[in-house]
């Protein structure tokens, strides 16, 4: 992760990144970025939260992988920030609609 991230990161390349890597959560939003190591997890996450207020925390999935978590409190903001650049098929990221399952059946 580069260590300028911030300076990249705006609410079109966050909705990007959650589009790819992001995984819809009962309680929030769990961003899989698993090529990077942890300190370059926290980076991003220092950008998320310079950039957008954003609070996050970090959960470890194995030895060597960490997922980023945005809790249930922060999500009208993750709303807030990428509803005008998402394709509707992705509301259920960003608890906005119903999940893909849920369509079908």
């Amino acid at each position: 992760m580069p260590r300028d991230v911030a300076l990249f990161l705006n609410a079109r390349v966050l909705t990007h990144i959650i589009c790819c890597d992001g995984g819809w959560h009962a309680s929030g939003l769990l961003i899989h970025l698993n090529s990077f190591s942890l300190e370059g997890l926290q980076v991003f996450q220092a950008a998320l939260l310079s950039n957008f207020g954003l609070n996050s925390t970090l959960h470890q999935k194995s030895s060597k992988s960490w997922v980023i978590y945005i809790g249930a409190a922060e999500m009208p903001k993750v709303r807030e920030l990428t509803m005008p650049h998402l394709h509707r098929s992705m509301y259920y990221k960003v608890h906005a609609g119903p999940k893909p399952a849920d369509l079908t059946g």
